[in-house]
């Protein structure tokens, strides 16, 4: 994380380090150079200069449970993880991954970054079944408590016809929410039609409850429309 902003030169304080998930704050870099100072010190600016943020990652893993393919392990937070399917039984096709239950991909070789444990599985049909592969847009939701956030996880892959105008997360306190009535929309920066995007929603009190759901906005045959995840919540 790279913090910049403007100053004159003169005295300046040091700010807190951003949050960020799964990564544990180490320090304050200086042109790749290890500071001594803290978050609240005051330090002399009197030139452009760059201070970055450096992390660590956390040593704390997750059981990645793939079933009927390659790929089981322990991951730490965002490692890739690579899902193989298996050959198909005698009679049978591949058809998608779930993961924890939902449709996440209809590819053989399904990559996802981990965000906590989960279960995938490969489903297989018989050979004269037809597979239509539907928009898979999927949200979840972890209470980080030790962080008073509630993290936010959307996963995306889309078909190759849609031009994706825009896709992220929505927020509410209320359990019935859209694009116009959220309160908070965070939009992600990609528009790839394959993706991952996470919020956390910081501040979150004992017992809050917050509900969030993916959305993506996108044009397909000269019309612009909106698709929307399932609901999800999580309380602290």
């Amino acid at each position: 994380q790279v913090i910049q902003s403007g100053y004159t030169a003169g005295s300046v304080l040091v700010p807190d380090a951003p949050y960020v998930m799964g990564y544990t704050f180490t320090g304050w870099l200086r042109d790749r150079v290890p500071q001594k100072f803290n978050s609240g010190d005051s330090i002399e600016v009197t030139g452009d200069v760059v201070y970055e943020a450096w992390y660590e990652q956390k040593a704390t893993t997750y059981t990645i449970t793939v079933e009927n393919g390659t790929g089981s392990g322990e991951y730490k937070f965002n490692d890739e993880v690579t899902a193989v399917a298996n050959t198909a039984p005698s009679g049978q096709k591949f058809s998608h991954w779930t993961k924890d239950g939902a449709v996440v991909s209809y590819d053989a070789t399904y990559t996802f970054y981990a965000s906590g444990a989960a279960t995938v599985t490969a489903v297989y049909v018989g050979e004269g079944e037809t597979v239509n592969a539907e928009p898979v847009l999927v949200a979840s939701a972890t209470p980080l408590a030790e962080d008073s956030r509630i993290a936010f996880f959307s996963e995306r892959d889309l078909p190759d016809e849609w031009e994706v105008i825009e896709t992220g997360l929505l927020l509410s306190e209320e359990a019935d929410f859209d694009l116009d009535t959220a309160a908070i929309k965070a939009a992600s920066t990609s528009t790839e039609k394959k993706g991952q995007y996470t919020v956390r929603k910081a501040g979150v009190q004992s017992g809050e409850q917050w509900y969030g759901r993916a959305y993506v906005v996108y044009r397909v045959n000269g019309e612009t429309k909106v698709l929307y995840s399932d609901v999800v919540s999580a309380t602290l």
